[in-house]
């Protein structure tokens, strides 16, 4: 149990230092982006840019439709490394044809939109980008396997490489903006540069170390399709209610608020990866776990919602207090409440988002362990609850209070898919709930915050962000003191 604690923390880490690492590349592609919004001539093109792949989101949920996490957990549960080989070449194969598929109707689909809603720089742009799509999830296909062995750290290092690669074309875009012919393009052009080298590599070392080939046997096919439909519907309206909001603001009010509320989002969107990085780790030791014992699976759990508390509740409080300076870092300063005439800035749009993340850290926990006992049906239907509740409601606010509907909105949302995933988690598994240590985890975030509240105006936020992460990691070395003795504890029994 050490041994293996120690290699999924391992490779749950080494994805945490790829994605901080690859998070503040995409925070500088932001700031340097939205800076195009203070040139003359200008105005609207980072609200473009960010409506572009909002817009391919969708239809790249579509294309996964749950394949990557079925594909984990089919790979874990098998015990040969022929059947191993056979379950990712079928992958490989059925991805690269729903991702080919469903890129092209999202490239032919976006020319039926009115061009007072998407211009046609927009719908150009859709099509450039959505090459960038393809390969980035191919790439994620391709290390399904090493996934599973938790060797992540190869296809890790791709994603760092090919993001630097598509910030530096970025950012001389940008300095040049006005000298080279068609720029606005090019800033689409970086992202296949950088997904390319990203999946280039991936493949590269994939096949070298776990030689395969795609394969396209249509029984199997169907197979795992029928196994993946319940959970790639679910995961196609998770991210309508999570992005939805957009789209509905791209209709229904002006498009500066795209920028306003939409770069905030990608923020959030940012840490929103890390649980899902922890419990891809965990899913299969959790998925054998469950099928071996109970005991087991009630340990993963236990630690498994500690440690989604202690990422999450810091990341809450402290974007709180700093939401002003972090936002000021990220964008355009053009964005920011005080700033932009007649809206609210992204500051407070970034506090509204902030909430339905702490609670979307927890429904992680519960929707994989669904995942890893076969019954991702039933997030099918909580999903369809969390959606219609949304859109409804982004319908009848937003056309009113624009963005600032869409974030109270999301938070509701969030919260209803929480309770919902619980009430069917708890029927099958047993979690152990640690009252104390979740509440000391709350103590030490509000000190946390505490500190950085009275120390905003002394120190730069970026540092600052690294002084609080010190304060809090102090705070927690109790805790980590008493699961250590308890794990040990354990052994012994």
């Amino acid at each position: 149990m050490s041994k293996l604690a120690q290699k999924i923390l391992s490779n749950t880490a080494i994805q945490i230092g790829g994605k901080i690492i690859t998070s503040v590349i995409s925070v500088l592609i932001i700031k340097y982006i939205t800076s195009l919004e203070g040139v003359p001539g200008l105005s609207g093109l980072p609200a473009e840019y960010k409506l572009i792949y909002t817009y391919l989101t969708f239809f790249g949920i579509i294309a996964d439709f749950g394949l990557f996490t079925i594909a984990v957990r089919e790979m874990s549960q098998a015990e040969e490394k022929d059947e191993q080989q056979r379950i990712l070449g079928n992958i490989v194969g059925m991805r690269t044809f729903t991702i080919i598929l469903t890129m092209a109707m999202a490239a032919l689909f976006v020319f039926l939109i009115p061009s007072e809603n998407y211009t046609e720089r927009v719908k150009l742009g859709v099509s450039i980008a959505a090459i960038t799509t393809v390969l980035t999830m191919m790439a994620s296909t391709v290390s399904s396997v090493l996934q599973v062995h938790l060797r992540m750290n190869m296809p890790t290092i791709a994603l760092v490489l090919g993001k630097i690669v598509m910030a530096v074309y970025i950012i001389t875009v940008v300095f040049f903006f006005q000298e080279i012919p068609y720029a606005f393009y090019h800033l689409l052009l970086a992202g296949i540069a950088g997904s390319l080298l990203t999946f280039l590599i991936t493949y590269g070392y994939t096949k070298s170390w776990y030689p395969f080939s795609p394969r396209f046997e249509i029984p199997y096919w169907k197979k795992v399709f029928k196994e993946a439909l319940p959970y790639g519907m679910a995961i196609i309206l998770s991210t309508l209610y999570f992005k939805v909001d957009v789209l509905i603001l791209s209709f229904l009010r002006d498009k500066q608020e795209i920028a306003i509320y939409g770069f905030p989002s990608s923020i959030i969107e940012m840490l929103s990866i890390f649980p899902v990085y922890f419990m891809n780790s965990t899913l299969p030791t959790l998925s054998k776990a469950y099928k071996e014992s109970k005991e087991k699976t009630k340990e993963l759990l236990r630690l498994s919602l500690l440690g989604m508390v202690s990422l999450s509740l810091p990341m809450v409080v402290g974007g709180l207090v700093l939401a002003r300076p972090l936002m000021s870092l990220v964008m355009n300063e053009a964005f920011l409440t005080g700033n932009v005439v007649g809206y609210y800035g992204s500051d407070l749009a970034f506090q509204l988002l902030l909430f339905p993340t702490l609670f979307a850290f927890v429904t992680h926990l519960f929707s994989y362990s669904l995942i890893a006992a076969g019954q991702q049906a039933k997030l099918l239907k909580i999903n369809a609850v969390g959606v219609i509740f949304n859109i409804v409601l982004n319908l009848i606010f937003i056309p009113k209070y624009g963005f600032i509907a869409a974030g109270i909105t999301t938070v509701f949302s969030e919260m209803i898919v929480l309770t919902l995933t619980y009430l069917n988690f708890r029927k099958t598994f047993q979690l152990i709930v640690e009252t104390k240590k979740i509440l000391y985890l709350v103590f030490a975030s509000l000190v946390m915050g505490l500190f950085v509240y009275l120390n905003q105006s002394l120190i730069h936020v970026v540092p600052l962000v690294g002084f609080g992460a010190i304060v809090y990691g102090l705070l927690l070395i109790p805790i980590a003191r008493q699961n250590l003795m308890q794990f040990r504890e354990s052994r012994e029994k």
